[in-house]
């Protein structure tokens, strides 16, 4: 299988995939979403088991990855932290709702930072041992 022909086929497994999730939503039945998602990932896996010529990834690829998902963090942790903060100094008196989102967002990012911090020494470790 050539490169054209396995973008392809991913595409169309793509739509497909997607297609079965919207009728499983549209007809409530939330096992057809199930189902079709998982279909949809062994053809990816089986389809990507054929190509032979493709270059999946490169250093640069993976460079590229590794710097937009840190600034993706970045990014997210800050917005999410001040609009928490927002939230929880300007307008969280009184209204429990906007309370529980403030605090939602202000623990969402502490868990984020964990676990990049988690990941971060245990990369490390992986690469220095």
């Amino acid at each position: 299988m050539n490169e054209k022909k396995y973008r392809f086929a991913v595409s169309a497994v793509t739509v497909l995939t997607a297609l079965g999730v919207g009728a499983g939503v549209i007809l409530h039945n939330y096992l057809i979403p199930l189902f079709t998602l998982a279909i949809g990932v062994l053809l990816v896996i089986i389809l990507k088991r054929h190509i032979k010529e493709l270059v999946m990834e490169d250093e640069r690829i993976k460079q590229i990855g590794a710097s937009s998902a840190r600034a993706a963090v970045t990014v997210f942790s800050n917005l999410a932290a001040l609009t928490g903060i927002v939230l929880l100094s300007f307008f969280g008196k009184g209204n429990p709702v906007i309370s529980a989102v403030g605090y939602t967002l202000c623990f969402s990012v502490c868990f984020i930072l964990l676990i990049d911090l988690a990941v971060y020494f245990y990369l490390d470790k992986k690469q220095v041992g």
